[in-house]
């Protein structure tokens, strides 16, 4: 009823994409529909489509040409949005959802700003330090001149005197360059019992220092199921030379900020304090991460914490249901004999949240392997955790092969010190422990799935505020963290974007990506629509997610919206998407590694993101059968280049290597990646698919009734023939991007 309410008051449907014909062979698939028309600038935006594309001819379009007014919109000004921790390449958040919200890297306006700026000053490579005159205010020609008896002539006569004296001297301001970024090099250090030690100097009062423990839900067992979860909340408690109590003083002592997390493939401790204080908190994270005493009135207390998140996180769909799809798509159909057919649940009136039959039926899988496993606690797991369990666990996977001891901020000789004072006692693992840890390193197997939950029947959300959303959620497996095209990913990731419809600010909160403009600006009854992504060490997730009220009408459309715009990514990258999708990853980038936390985590992660034994060497191999890779950090310099260097037809190529199945191993090359070791032919940097690449559906919302179209979502994606490998590559539609041939490498040197 509120959707037809919605059509009733804006006016009539734009109707669905039509999928491909079904007997159109894959090398001559028609093209989509042709793309809506750009919301024209200005005023015209707040128009229907008819009229904001008949005065698109008298203003310009902020994607065609620079706006004709020389006075910036306020709102242009913004143009940068907020960092994406988990959209950091080598630093993902594998516990969240990726929702990627790009924008327009400038605006029209401050592009005419540039240029003026740019023909007053000379070219960009110009712009660097050196004599020259001194640029002046942009406005200064333009302010009448000053009255000798005006208050404000003194201070206008001491600022042309310092620019007169600065023109003298030669100085000239100039922009900040990424080659300054470089000035303090990561430097990687192994102590001899095998843990490894990375740091980078930073000026600053202050630093940041953790220890990263490469273990993770991927790892636990039916048996230890939801161990990180409860060992990541029994952090900083309790240790062999610390009380609870002692162990609150000192870090009330210390006033930083100290944090612990754990992720499918990581558990994290981390501390900013004084540089006076990196002693003391070096003592701390040795403290809680190697002697934690795990008492029994601990585990009670983190018991009933869990149980409180567990509650929490059950009227929390944007949260809980991304878990869910992983869960879905890495096993958790497994032995439910769903036979590529749809899994129909029913939510019912006395459950507890609408989605808790979905639970019930994953938990009922117990053979769910690596990124299958949940990540958080489930109820069940949570009544076997004892702290016997927990000490057996934490005895077998914090070994000192598997720990990275990290820090910004400081001398790298003096971190190296006071890690070999903290950490060099600790044994390393005997062989039986190795074994035990090989064992559990099995490899991801992506099965796919669809599953439906009817909540027409469930539970209804205590709090008043809540919507009555119907959620879709459309994945594939993609590549891995490690593999060449993760760029590529990361950056068609940008592009699509995504956000709600109600998102407030200007272009840094994703205006103008392709989601918002041919989706939430197109389709007024579509609440939320975004692209999700995970990256692993062995595989990755990516999809679309989409919420929209329930009715027969949304139910019916949204499906083919969203399979429209997956196929759209395989045939047609524009040349300003491309551009503007670039910057925005780079600013994410770079405004992310501004703070020290980020940067020291991103450090973390890519030195333990290639560790020993690598999932897939099996137990028989045993765990020296795949050498390590040497420890190496890829600088953000690095990343920029690379992304810089992507083109359209990259970007199309990894499309069709996720959706369409094509098995070909990514062109890409980084140069330096063969260096001391062998990393280059190493087996686990080119993913390489684990299932059959089948599409991964999760559907939870109110059906309408017998003949509701997401009763069997799969009928609209297999419609479309995403997922299906195709025997000739997919023409291209792109209007502009350069075919990146077999072989093409990135010359960029090293990474730090």
């Amino acid at each position: 009823m509120i959707a037809r309410r919605l059509l009733a008051t804006r006016g009539p449907h734009k109707p669905p994409p039509l999928p491909p014909s079904a007997s159109a062979s894959a090398s001559s698939l028609p093209l989509p529909p042709p793309k809506p028309p750009a919301p024209a600038h200005g005023l015209s935006r707040l128009l229907p489509l008819s009229t904001a594309a008949a005065s698109s001819s008298a203003v310009s379009s902020p994607d065609e040409g620079a706006h004709r007014s020389s006075r910036p919109d306020r709102r242009d000004r913004n143009h940068t949005a907020a960092a994406i921790r988990s959209l950091s390449l080598s630093s993902p958040d594998t516990g969240r959802i990726v929702a990627v919200q790009a924008s327009r890297s400038y605006s029209s306006a401050s592009a005419a700003a540039a240029a003026r700026l740019e023909s007053a000053s000379g070219p960009a490579d110009a712009r660097s330090p050196g004599p020259g005159p001194l640029r002046q205010s942009r406005h200064a020609s333009s302010l009448p001149p000053l009255s000798s008896t005006h208050p404000a002539f003194a201070a206008q006569s001491r600022q042309q005197q310092r620019l007169q004296l600065h023109q003298q001297r030669g100085y000239r301001r100039s922009f900040s360059t990424l080659a300054a970024t470089g000035a303090h090099p990561t430097l990687i250090s192994t102590l001899p019992n095998g843990i490894r030690v990375a740091s980078q100097d930073a000026p600053g009062h202050f630093v940041a220092a953790g220890v990263y423990v490469d273990v993770g839900s991927r790892y636990e067992t039916a048996d230890t199921a939801g161990a990180c979860h409860v060992l990541d909340r029994l952090a900083f408690k309790s240790t062999q030379n610390f009380t609870n109590e002692e162990m609150l003083a000192q870090l009330e002592t210390l006033g930083g900020n100290v944090i612990a997390h754990s992720s499918r493939e990581a558990l994290i401790y981390q501390a900013a304090v004084f540089r006076k204080n990196l002693p003391k908190v070096i003592e701390i994270l040795a403290e809680v991460s190697l002697r934690p005493l795990i008492t029994d009135e601990e585990v009670l207390a983190v018991k009933d914490t869990i149980a409180y998140e567990i509650e929490d996180m059950k009227w929390r769909p944007d949260i809980g249901l991304p878990e869910k799809l992983q869960q879905i798509a890495f096993g958790g159909l497994r032995g439910l004999n769903t036979a590529g057919q749809t899994l129909l649940l029913r939510a019912r009136q006395d459950d507890t949240s609408q989605s808790i039959v979905l639970d019930e039926a994953l938990e009922s899988v117990q053979d769910a392997t690596a990124v299958g496993r949940a990540m958080l606690c489930t109820p069940s797991a949570l009544e076997k955790i004892t702290p016997e369990l927990l000490r057996s666990f934490h005895k077998t996977w914090y070994t000192p092969e598997r720990l990275v001891v990290a820090g910004v901020g400081m001398p790298h000789e003096e971190l190296v010190a006071l890690a070999e004072q903290h950490f060099g006692q600790h044994a390393p693992a005997a062989p039986e422990t190795l074994g035990l840890q090989v064992e559990a390193c099995k490899p991801s197997k992506y099965t796919g799935g669809s599953v439906v939950v009817d909540t027409s029947k469930g539970p209804i959300s205590p709090n008043p505020d809540d919507q009555n959303l119907t959620h879709l959620f459309i994945g594939f497996e993609a590549p891995s963290l490690l593999d060449p095209d993760v760029y590529a990913l990361a950056t068609l990731s940008t592009l699509m974007g995504g956000g709600g419809s109600f998102s407030a600010g200007g272009p840094g909160k994703g205006m103008y990506t392709r989601l918002y403009t041919e989706v939430l600006n197109q389709y007024h009854w579509v609440e939320r629509c975004n692209m999700v992504s995970f990256s692993y060490l062995d595989t990755g997730l990516f999809g679309i997610y989409a919420a929209v009220p329930p009715s027969p009408e949304t139910h019916e459309y949204i499906g083919a919206i969203l399979c429209h715009q997956l196929y759209d990514m395989t045939r047609r990258i524009a040349p300003i998407e491309l551009s503007r999708a670039k910057n925005q990853l780079k600013s994410n980038l770079l405004m992310s590694l501004e703070s020290r936390s980020v940067e020291l985590e991103d450090i973390g992660r890519q030195v333990m993101s290639r560790p020993l034994p690598l999932p897939g060497a099996g137990a028989a191999a045993g765990p020296t059968a795949i050498p390590p890779p040497p420890p190496r950090r890829v600088g953000v310099e690095e990343m920029c280049r690379r992304v810089d260097s992507l083109t359209a037809e990259d970007l199309m190529r990894v499309a069709r290597r996720v959706l369409f199945c094509e098995n070909v191993q990514s062109p890409l090359e980084f140069e330096g990646e063969g260096e001391g070791g062998g990393w280059r032919d190493h087996p686990a940097r080119h993913w390489r698919r684990s299932g059959d690449g089948g599409p991964t559906v999760l559907a939870v919302g109110a059906l309408t009734g017998p003949k509701d179209a997401l009763r069997d979502p799969l009928d609209t994606v297999r419609k479309w023939r995403l997922g299906e490998p195709v025997d000739a590559p997919l023409a291209s539609a792109s209007a502009g991007g350069s075919g990146g041939g077999a072989g093409r490498r990135w010359l960029f040197g090293k990474g730090r």
